[in-house]
């Protein structure tokens, strides 16, 4: 099994420094070329390590899981991206919701606070009210 480890982490490594280097604006017409190019460069190197009994199966089998893997592996990358992408939005959004509730109410507060101050005197029995209007 370390031989595939390995290999995959050939594969992958090369594979990224590749399209890294490449310009961000890559047409899209090209992504058909670059699977080709990769499916003939993996076949070339499991044919490699085939010929020197590095391999447990054969490379079709091993080309077949690596596919599998490949897709699997795809899924749960796009459905992290997508859960952290809308965590981040509905964060976003509920932070702003509570920013502006917050300064609602502190202007509603503000507003009336003549009102509030009238009501908390009216409260406090008579003899108290000159020491409640001095809080």
């Amino acid at each position: 099994m370390t031989s595939i480890s390995c290999l995959r982490c050939c594969s992958w490594s090369s594979t990224l420094s590749r399209l890294c280097s490449w310009n961000r604006s890559l047409p899209s017409s090209a992504l058909p070329g670059l699977i080709q190019n990769l499916e003939r460069y993996l076949i070339g190197v499991l044919e490699a390590l085939d010929r020197k009994n590095l391999l447990p199966s054969t490379p079709e089998n091993i080309a077949a899981r690596l596919g599998k893997d490949l897709r699997a592996s795809l899924g749960i990358i796009t459905s992290n991206v997508l859960g952290g992408t809308l965590g981040l939005v509905f964060g976003t959004f509920s932070f702003a919701l509570t920013i502006f509730a917050v300064i609602f109410v502190a202007a509603s507060l503000l507003s009336n606070v003549r009102n509030f101050k009238a009501a908390y005197l009216t409260s406090v029995p008579s003899r108290y009210r000159r020491d409640a209007l001095e809080l």
